[in-house]
């Protein structure tokens, strides 16, 4: 996702606050990790800086990803006046039905410097118009989720695979609601309850801390 923003804005810069770097660096440090990222995206990793406190607050917009980091720096985006776009994906720090969480949202998506808010879920569009939250107009949403189509390409399909009467389904998200509702895991038993009938050879696998019990 970041890697095709900065592509189609040359004059951006990431700002990486590390605050979650030591669960994800693989034991490396950030300048090791950095040239990993180099290997697969190098206009990416040649965008990378590490945040300071003051650093870009003279820019035209900000962006961030998911509600704990728009909490993280709205306040700073107000001081410095800097106008500021969020996406706001399930999970994050957001939780449904949280009155200080649509307290903050709201206050956020009032802001003189707010210039919008990206979802990728129907439901989150719903929600926060619902809620009154935010504006519609100041609302878009893009269905699914950012991928690299580039790695999933493949020069020949096998086509007999598709006759297979075996087939694997896989689900992967972090629980953060009763029935992972807001990442659609009760969509997806609906599915697997239908689909076992017509194809009983069909397995289900679930990545994430989901227990038995779900």
């Amino acid at each position: 996702e970041f890697n095709e923003l900065v592509l189609e804005f040359p004059n951006s810069v990431v700002a990486c606050d590390l605050t979650v770097f030591d669960y994800y660096k693989r034991g490396k440090s950030y300048d090791d990790n950095l040239k990993d990222l180099a290997l697969n995206y190098p206009a990416l990793a040649s965008k990378c800086r590490k945040l300071t406190i003051f650093q870009n607050a003279n820019v035209s917009l900000a962006y961030t990803l998911f509600y704990h980091n728009i909490i993280r720096y709205f306040t700073h985006f107000e001081k410095h006046k800097m106008p500021f776009v969020f996406t706001l994906y399930p999970g994050g720090g957001f939780v449904l039905e949280n009155d200080r969480v649509n307290e903050q949202l709201s206050r956020i998506c009032k802001s003189h410097y707010f210039r919008g808010v990206i979802v990728n879920q129907p439901y989150v569009f719903n929600y926060l118009c619902e809620k009154d939250i935010c504006d519609e107009n100041k609302i878009t949403l893009v269905s699914g989720a950012p991928i690299n189509i580039e790695n999933y390409r493949v020069e020949h399909i096998d086509e007999s695979k598709f006759d297979n009467p075996e087939l694997d389904i896989l689900f992967m998200a972090n629980k953060y609601m009763i029935q992972g509702f807001d990442k659609g895991f009760d969509l997806f038993q609906l599915i697997a309850k239908q689909l076992i009938i017509q194809m009983p050879k069909t397995k289900f696998h679930v990545i994430g801390n989901f227990s038995e019990g779900d």
